[in-house]
């Protein structure tokens, strides 16, 4: 007796259902997207993070390089007293050059600036820089009226430091062009031996390396 085949079920395999394909190719592109997602996030904030970084790096460069910061917003004096006659060499006060030279004493106020940022000097009504008639300059004093930085003119010459070298340091303080002058420290300024009382010049403080421009020209009464 000839036997029948059984026939098997005409349903396609299960991996060939396309339903399930269908569902297989969505979840692969749904996976797919969400990588690139993923991706394109970390790939955004890459970028904010350089653009950042460039940012801050040329700000910096811009404000605070070579000669970009007023030394008036890091240094500042207070009012000078009256101008004092000198009788002798450092009497009565430390800084008198010579005798019959006139001073001026002023104090500093604010700072935060070292000895070697400053540079002194002494201005006409035309903002002409004045000249001493014979010796002058200008001298640092401690808290305890010891001289620890002078920059003095023996002869007659304008009246301001040239540049930071041009500054002397006493050798027992210690004190060198990179110490932070401080509120500690008076400034003496020596204008020579011709009275200066009621002529109008001025002290201004210029500044050097990192800071630019001047102060605001104090009056000399």
């Amino acid at each position: 007796m000839t036997s029948i085949p059984i026939l098997k079920s005409l349903e396609p395999p299960r991996d060939l259902c396309p339903r399930r394909l269908s569902l297989r190719g969505r979840r692969t592109n749904r996976r797919r997207r969400g990588v690139s997602d993923v991706l394109a996030v970390i790939l955004l904030i890459a970028i904010t993070v350089v653009l950042v970084v460039v940012v801050f790096v040329l700000d910096s460069a811009l404000t605070h390089g070579p000669g970009a910061t007023p030394i008036g917003t890091v240094f500042a004096t207070g009012k000078p007293s009256p101008a004092t006659r000198c009788t002798a060499s450092g009497a009565p006060t430390v800084g008198c050059i010579a005798a019959h030279d006139y001073v001026y004493t002023l104090t500093v106020e604010q700072s935060k600036v070292s000895f070697g940022d400053v540079l002194f000097e002494v201005k006409t009504p035309s903002g002409t820089v004045y000249s001493a008639t014979t010796e002058g300059g200008f001298n640092i004093l401690d808290d305890q009226s010891h001289t620890v930085a002078a920059y003095n003119l023996s002869v007659t010459g304008p009246l301001a430091v040239p540049n930071a070298g041009s500054w002397v340091y006493l050798a027992g303080p210690g004190v060198t062009g990179h110490t932070p002058l401080t509120d500690l420290y008076t400034i003496v300024t020596d204008m020579g031996s011709v009275d200066p009382t009621g002529q109008g010049y001025v002290f201004v403080v210029a500044g050097t390396g990192s800071y630019s421009s001047s102060t605001v020209p104090i009056l000399l009464p």
